[in-house]
């Protein structure tokens, strides 16, 4: 049995953490107030953003805590309402990123559990889970996961290859009918 939902993924992750941490953040510096009511003021700012939330979301699968400068990285965010320029310069802990992107993760694990229940089955009732898909090298819906489903979690497979080495192992499993007489013809015409 399969589930998912197709709109969810670390794009969804990302704006989480724009618009949890460092919007907010910018504002508490920054003079924004046009940014809410001039559309591509704010689409700008964001998209500006979604890099620097990938960048701190990353860092936080393997720190506690993660520091962000636009100085560094030589990245224009544009100018406040005052004619500043706009400069990013935070550092976010593993908590905030919980705090912002928990729920994301909510909704992919209750996704899960009810793929269990609609198959009359728990996570006690699984052998291992694997995971599939960038977001879940993240130890914060690994450990989601081993509280909510199953303290199975299988972590040995690369979770980037897993549908592609998947699927190769059920097509190994497919008897294939062979038309050796059409493939010469297709190869000489």
């Amino acid at each position: 049995d399969t589930e998912g939902d197709n709109y969810l993924g670390g794009k969804n992750l990302d704006e989480a953490v724009v618009n949890k941490i460092l919007i907010p953040a910018l504002r508490a510096e920054y003079n924004l107030t046009s940014y809410d009511s001039t559309e591509w003021k704010k689409k700008a700012l964001m998209d500006a953003l979604k890099g620097p939330a990938e960048e701190m979301r990353t860092a936080l699968s393997f720190a506690d805590s993660t520091d962000y400068s636009t100085y560094d990285r030589n990245l224009n965010l544009g100018q406040d309402d005052n004619g500043e320029e706009i400069d990013l310069e935070i550092t976010m802990t593993k908590e905030q990123l919980v705090d912002a992107i928990g729920d994301q993760y909510q909704k992919a694990i209750n996704i899960c559990k009810s793929l269990l229940e609609r198959n009359g089955l728990t996570g006690d009732d699984l052998s291992s889970l694997i995971l599939v898909g960038g977001p879940t090298y993240s130890p914060i819906v690994r450990n989601m996961l081993e509280r909510e489903v199953t303290s199975d979690v299988d972590t040995s497979i690369n979770p980037m290859t897993a549908v592609a080495r998947g699927a190769a192992l059920y097509a190994s499993t497919i008897d294939a009918q062979i038309d050796e007489e059409k493939l010469k013809e297709e190869a000489t015409s």
